[in-house]
């Protein structure tokens, strides 16, 4: 009978600390779910942000990559011009040769220039 009331003892202390106690675990407790609910929140704006982060990166990309595209383009356009520039300029001056060739009436020199200036070679 001692041991029984003993029990009874410990159960009826423990029932009346355990409502301060049980208190403090529920705060506690509601504290930690308030934490885990702003920790839930926080990561999803995380993931919100990445994902118009990486958004944002492929956007970028595609722009790089129209850029690179269209400097590739300004390039080989660019090299085409040097090289039509320096056509020209021979032309022009086999033109200057021609005009000093009949000037100085060299006209076989000035024959021979004609026909490569219009020789498909050339062009």
């Amino acid at each position: 009978m001692a041991l029984i009331s003993k029990r009874l003892y410990w159960k009826k202390t423990a029932r009346r600390s355990s409502g301060s106690t049980r208190r403090r675990l529920l705060q506690i407790d509601h504290s930690v779910e308030a934490r885990i609910e702003r920790l839930k929140k926080e990561v999803a704006e995380i993931g919100e942000e990445q994902r118009c982060i990486r958004e944002g990166q492929r956007e970028v990309k595609k722009k790089i990559e129209i850029i690179k595209s269209n400097c590739a383009q300004l390039r080989r356009e660019t090299q085409l011009m040097c090289m039509q520039s320096t056509i020209f300029n021979r032309k022009l001056n086999i033109m200057l040769q021609i005009m000093h060739a009949r000037k100085c009436g060299d006209h076989d020199k000035a024959q021979k220039l004609t026909q490569f200036l219009f020789d498909d070679r050339f062009s």
